[in-house]
């Protein structure tokens, strides 16, 4: 398994997620209408500042909730899209337990399979 920037590896599991959405959106139910709210606070850019990469999130405590997951899973630099996929279960987790109604989004990251050439 490659390790990648934990930025890349968070743009690739938001995606399956996007993709996700997509493919349940028409259901109109609040499991789809949680992730949609969900998926707007947790979109993601990288950008430049001072000469530094800084990446940010419409909801700027999302990608640290992210990363602080990451950091209970691994002290490597670089990670994993299994180790980001764990990550984003947990903050999942995390955010039902704030209330929300995640429990579709979590059982869909934990049964997906991410392709072997990652």
């Amino acid at each position: 398994m490659k390790r990648t920037k934990p930025f890349s590896a968070y743009q690739y599991i938001y995606a399956i997620l996007e993709s996700h959405w997509y493919n349940i959106k028409d259901e109109q139910s609040e499991a789809s209408d949680e992730l949609a709210g969900v998926l707007s606070e947790m979109g993601a850019i990288e950008q430049e500042i001072n000469g530094k990469l800084e990446v940010s999130t419409s909801d700027p405590a999302a990608w640290y909730d992210w990363l602080e997951e990451v950091e209970k899973i691994t002290e490597q630099e670089k990670i994993t899209v299994d180790e980001a996929k764990l990550a984003f279960i947990n903050v999942m987790k995390l955010y039902k337990s704030q209330g929300l109604y995640l429990d579709q989004v979590i059982e869909f990251l934990e049964q997906y399979r991410l392709p072997d050439d990652r």
